[in-house]
């Protein structure tokens, strides 16, 4: 199995597919001394259905965590099987949603004009410090949607409009933000390639573009060891991408080989029992009433889906298999056993460094390319005078999520 290998490394070196912490229970698990697939099986068994359906969708931050807690995902934990609460946090370009005290990096974009794998990894690192520096231990990125679309608004949280690129830098940046013991999340998984209307647009790609141009990157990411996948808002040829079942139950978990779970974008489940039956393991949400349902259609706590579990419409080991989904990249990813700890990391705390800063500066120099030195401008004069232009600097983590 995938997992197979990881317990014979030390603390937070790279095996296989994931980086693993073993040896000792360093946050108290009962569950530490077996290989991950075994713990996970057996922790699974262990918990009732109520505590299952917990981990399947995410709370309203703001009215139900008080700060310094909450992130802009935000799933309980289960105290006594030793499962700590997943703590979900933007973005590709390092904490993000105004949270301060964090590095202001270059955007994803202007790292990819550097083509550099290893600046890739060290900027991996760094953004994933600053994430569990804050608390966080699922860091919603990369972002790897293609830029097909010039004027798309979020382009520059993308790779560019290279496949190939794109597949070779995504690799040592999750192999990067995983070496802490968090969670990659990599998206929008897939076709989103414009904002315009991306709530109801549909991308209609037929299977050889789609495997061709569109599912590399998402590919190498799974083959880097990802933890969890966000599905995006589009429908994919009519149907939504986060209850597409040949995009998810084909696609990524079938032919991939995607052994983590796959979690929506923020309001973007349009109906639970068929996105659960689809490939769908975590919803977050979003814009829910009192009943949790959007759109008409019910969600992961609503308790309509729960009705569903238990006469069998939906089998029960789908929820089993959700779970586990959750709970094995968990493990294998050290986020059960070396969790960031409220009292000193939260979303209050000092994430950011001088070397931070630093190798910002480098990242952003070595991401300048040049297309022309027309009448030698560069290199610059050491007296010569250089304007700038709009706001040099953010106070706060920004960028889109």
């Amino acid at each position: 199995d995938i997992w197979s290998g990881l317990a014979m490394a030390g603390r937070g070196m790279a095996v296989g597919l994931f980086t693993v912490v073993i040896g000792v229970a360093l946050g108290g698990s009962p569950w530490a001394g077996t290989d991950v697939v075994s713990r996970a099986a057996a922790l699974v068994q262990k918990m009732t259905l109520d505590e299952k359906l917990s981990m399947t969708y995410g709370r309203n931050a703001k009215t139900d965590l008080p700060q310094p807690l909450y992130y802009v995902g935000n799933v309980p934990g289960t105290p006594r099987l030793g499962l700590p609460a997943i703590s979900l946090e933007d973005g590709p370009q390092g904490v993000a949603d105004g949270l301060l005290n964090v590095t202001q990096w270059p955007s994803q974009l202007t790292v990819s004009q550097s083509w550099s794998p290893d600046l890739f990894h060290a900027w991996g690192v760094a953004m994933g410090v600053e994430q569990k520096r804050k608390g966080t231990n699922v860091m919603l990125g990369p972002d790897v949607n293609l830029a097909r679309v010039p004027w798309s608004g979020r382009v520059f949280e993308t790779m560019g409009e290279d496949p190939f690129l794109a597949s070779a830098l995504v690799d040592p940046l999750v192999r990067g933000i995983q070496s802490v013991n968090i969670s990659a999340c990599v998206k929008h998984y897939i076709y989103n390639n414009q904002e315009c209307n991306r709530q109801t647009v549909s991308a209609n790609v037929d299977e050889r573009v789609g495997r061709e141009m569109y599912l590399p990157a998402f590919e190498a990411a799974v083959d880097a060891g990802v933890g969890s996948v966000m599905c995006a808002f589009n429908r994919i040829n009519s149907t939504f991408a986060c209850q597409n079942e040949r995009a998810l139950d084909v696609m990524l978990k079938g032919d991939g080989g995607f052994r983590g779970w796959v979690v929506t974008d923020w309001g973007a489940q349009h109906d639970s029992i068929p996105s659960a039956l689809s490939g769908l393991d975590q919803e977050m949400e979003w814009d829910m009433d009192a009943n949790h349902t959007r759109y008409g259609t019910i969600g992961f706590a609503n308790p309509e889906f729960k009705e569903a579990l238990i006469n069998g419409t939906i089998p029960m080991g789908r929820l089993d298999n959700m779970v586990t989904r959750m709970v094995e990249p968990m493990l294998a990813l050290g986020l059960v056993d070396d969790p960031p700890h409220a009292s000193t990391a939260n979303t209050t705390s000092i994430a950011g460094s001088a070397d931070h800063l630093a190798l910002a500066a480098q990242i952003a120099g070595e991401s300048l390319v040049m297309l022309k030195n027309d009448r030698s401008v560069v290199p610059i004069r050491a007296n010569a005078k250089v304007a700038t232009f709009g706001n040099p600097w953010w106070r706060a983590g920004r960028g889109s999520g």
